[in-house]
């Protein structure tokens, strides 16, 4: 839980980050089922780029260590297009310019589930973690196999990102 707060105005209005509670067990003795449609209204919705970073299967994430937004752009999105995946950033690649926050995974961001989580010079910082908590395979390419994120991961690909990414681009592109 991310914070406890007691509200007496109302109406509250509350959100609840995706993947931070399992799903509820239906009561089948309740009877009255009110129609979602009439419960709220849809005003706008997001348009970006790619599958839904919230919802992919796959999650490509990038650090700072990328260096700019091209490179960025090149290495994680190369690869979460090879994957059929999802670009996804810490909060200081996208302080930096180098993704949109609709790619931000963590504290401030997007809560992740995939089953494949890859970080790309991603150092494991928490409040990134515990966005991606809840991902069922975690790999990270870090030179630093010391660093949080390798401690965490499932994998880890102790090698320099612009190295092996673009080998791994190369190689899922060539196996169709």
């Amino acid at each position: 839980m991310v914070e406890v707060v007691r509200c007496t105005p109302r109406p509250v209005v509350l959100t609840v980050r995706p993947h931070a509670f399992a799903p509820a067990q239906a009561d089948e003795t309740k009877t009255e089922h009110p129609d979602p449609s009439s419960l709220c209204e849809v005003v706008g919705q997001a348009q970006g780029e790619g599958p839904d970073l919230a919802t992919s299967r796959v999650v490509v994430a990038g650090g700072q260590a990328l260096g700019s937004a091209e490179t960025f752009a090149g290495l994680v999105g190369g690869l979460a297009d090879a994957l059929s995946g999802a670009a996804g950033a810490t909060r200081d690649a996208v302080e930096a310019g180098y993704a949109p926050n609709a790619c931000q995974v963590g504290q401030t961001g997007v809560s992740v589930a995939p089953d494949l989580y890859i970080g790309l010079g991603v150092s494991g910082a928490v409040q990134h973690t515990c966005g991606m908590r809840e991902a069922r395979c975690v790999v990270a390419v870090n030179t630093d196999a010391g660093a949080p994120m390798c401690q965490i991961a499932d994998y880890v690909l102790e090698a320099d990102l612009f190295d092996a990414a673009p080998r791994l681009i190369a190689a899922l592109r060539a196996s169709g």
